[in-house]
């Protein structure tokens, strides 16, 4: 039987989402893999050259891709350019003011943010709802999470969020990208502090991708 439109969607969307370190624009637009995958009652079996070959119709993917590459981008918290700055902004949950807009905290400004190609197209004016002295707060926190990483995270991006309960929020990503020989990898951290309670709560996650003589990811 030959699967729906919308479970062709739903497959593109969860090999997206699962897209290991560094590989997701190679694995939307460009490289040989062999899938293997079942959806209700359908098993699929091929080999595709990138998942939009299995939709063929680029028209309706692109109608749930953006906010599947937001999902994947916020969960792997992928960072983007800032225009004009000598850093990055990660594309977390708690920096998305609506699709497509994330809230630059360094700078105070709002990110317009191209999710497939991970470019920022625009940069608009941004005012917080939270209060000047948690702002205050997570400028020194910023400050102090960019010494910590620069000791300890070569090649990482770190960005800290105020939150409207009043809490900040730390996100650190640092990556690996090895193409020539055949393995990437990624070490991506959040962290919650409540000023308050002086309470840190977080976790940290690990991911390789290895494929010169198979195809093995560990996380």
């Amino acid at each position: 039987m030959t699967a729906t439109d919308a479970e062709k969607l739903e497959i593109v969307s969860g090999f997206i989402k699962d897209s290991p370190p560094g590989e997701i624009n190679d694995v939307f637009n460009g490289r040989l893999i062999l899938i293997q995958y079942s959806v209700h009652l359908y098993s699929l079996s091929f080999i595709l050259d990138n998942v939009r070959s299995l939709v063929a119709d680029d028209s309706l993917l692109q109608n749930t891709i953006e906010s599947t590459f937001a999902d994947h981008h916020a969960k792997q918290l992928v960072s983007v350019q800032v225009p004009s700055k000598d850093y990055e902004v990660i594309l977390g949950e708690y920096g998305c003011i609506e699709p497509s807009k994330y809230v630059d905290p360094r700078s105070g400004q709002a990110l317009i943010v191209d999710l497939v190609h991970q470019t920022v197209k625009s940069v608009e004016p941004y005012h917080s709802k939270c209060s000047a002295h948690l702002l205050d707060q997570r400028a020194a926190l910023d400050v102090a999470v960019q010494e910590y990483t620069a000791s300890f995270y070569p090649s990482s991006v770190c960005t800290v969020w105020a939150t409207e309960d009043e809490a900040l929020v730390i996100a650190i990503v640092a990556n690996k990208y090895h193409p020539d020989s055949f393995w990437s990898g990624r070490w991506r951290s959040l962290w919650r502090l409540e000023p308050k309670s002086s309470m840190l709560t977080g976790s940290a996650k690990v991911q390789v991708h290895y494929y010169e003589d198979g195809k093995c990811s560990a996380q």
